[in-house]
């Protein structure tokens, strides 16, 4: 019998398998960074949502009757009063000024706001809302910060 050298023989097949299951390999691992960062950008879009809607809901309500105690734009902890940032960080449900149940997919929102009444002016309110959520183990959060005046 004689020994050609036509086709391939078992070494080069392997490198050829072994080649191209690397590359595969390295466009899974793409494939699994690509679903993790849509996910993380669904889930910041969703809270940047609702920041920028809470702030709309306090923005259009009548400011004589939100501005006072109890209302949504009161500073219920009175932190507002002296220093900066005058308490508009506490992004905490249990410090900050008020909050809303949780909200969104899954309820893993929690909406927050704080106010800074006669900030920057008189007859205005400075108010932030954060948006904070756990993500993986680590609390996520972000804010949106407007000034709110007496239009009368």
């Amino acid at each position: 019998m004689k020994l050609s050298d036509k086709g391939f023989s078992i070494i080069e097949i392997l490198m050829g398998v072994s080649v191209f299951a690397l590359g595969l390999m390295g466009v899974l691992a793409l494939l699994m960074s690509s679903v993790n960062s849509n996910a993380f950008s669904s889930r910041l879009s969703e809270a940047t949502f609702l920041a920028n809607s809470k702030l709309e809901d306090l923005m259009s309500q009548n400011y004589d009757t939100a501005a006072v105690a109890g209302g949504d734009l009161a500073d219920t902890d009175g932190d507002a009063a002296g220093g900066s940032p005058f308490g508009l960080f506490d992004f905490m449900p249990a410090t900050a000024d008020w909050n809303d149940p949780p909200q969104g997919r899954n309820t893993a929102f929690t909406v927050l706001w704080n106010n800074a009444p006669g900030q920057p002016g008189p007859n205005s309110t400075t108010t932030r809302v954060v948006v904070t959520w756990s993500e993986k183990g680590v609390q996520r959060r972000i804010g949106v910060t407007g000034v709110i005046k007496d239009e009368d």
